[in-house]
């Protein structure tokens, strides 16, 4: 039993360790195929990532790769988890991908883990809805998405980099981040203050009016 305990961890890490490499050579592939050819992904937009993504899925999960090719029988369910999502796979890809985004400063969103891997978008946002009722494997994905999200969203503020009040924005409406100006429903962090932004930002050299009113004419 411990044996074969050992071989699935061993065969997990091997899975990691190829994915990662895998998808980082088909990601330099797409950039080398550009007309003209990417120098730099953290210079680029993130449609440009995105479709990078779906470069990458093309070539290594478009034959249904991440779905359970066992049949194993589940207790009180009619059905075997045959052809169903193989969550072990996912959750490494997720962790990549995640790197992947810190690296090339990419937003981490769960339609680029969709576009990477091939789960629709409705399935992922069925898992996170369902507060673990339909796969709580598949709910903690989900969770873990919006966590890295939300992560991301902030490094790109912290940095300086793109539009921070679009950046702010996003945060405010999907995170309860308090941008002057616009309510939030739920309290879960401290309040923001413009103050507190402009600190944030201080260190990158970036400005912006927060809150200003418009001027008639």
């Amino acid at each position: 039993m411990r044996q074969k305990k050992d071989e699935k961890e061993a065969d997990q890490i091997n899975d990691q360790l190829t994915y990662s490499s895998d998808i980082e050579m088909y990601i330099d592939m797409f950039c080398e195929e550009c007309n003209p050819p990417i120098q730099d992904m953290t210079k680029e937009s993130q449609g440009r990532w995105n479709a990078a993504l779906m470069y990458a899925y093309k070539h290594m999960f478009s034959n249904n790769q991440l779905r359970s090719k066992d049949i194993i029988n589940i207790p009180n369910i009619p059905k075997s988890n045959y052809n169903l999502y193989n969550y072990d796979k996912l959750e490494d890809i997720l962790y990549i991908y995640y790197y992947l985004c810190n690296k090339y400063d990419k937003e981490c969103s769960a339609m680029g883990f969709s576009l990477l891997t091939g789960v629709d978008s409705q399935t992922l946002l069925n898992w996170r809805d369902s507060a673990g009722k339909l796969s709580a494997r598949g709910f903690g994905i989900s969770q873990k998405l919006q966590q890295y999200r939300e992560e991301s969203l902030s490094n790109k503020l912290t940095s300086g980099k793109g539009n921070p009040v679009g950046v702010l924005a996003i945060l405010n409406r999907w995170y309860s981040w308090n941008l002057p100006g616009v309510s939030r429903e739920h309290v879960t962090r401290p309040t923001l203050t413009a103050a507190d932004i402009r600190e944030k930002l201080s260190q990158t050299g970036e400005q912006f009016a927060i809150d200003q009113p418009e001027k008639d004419g």
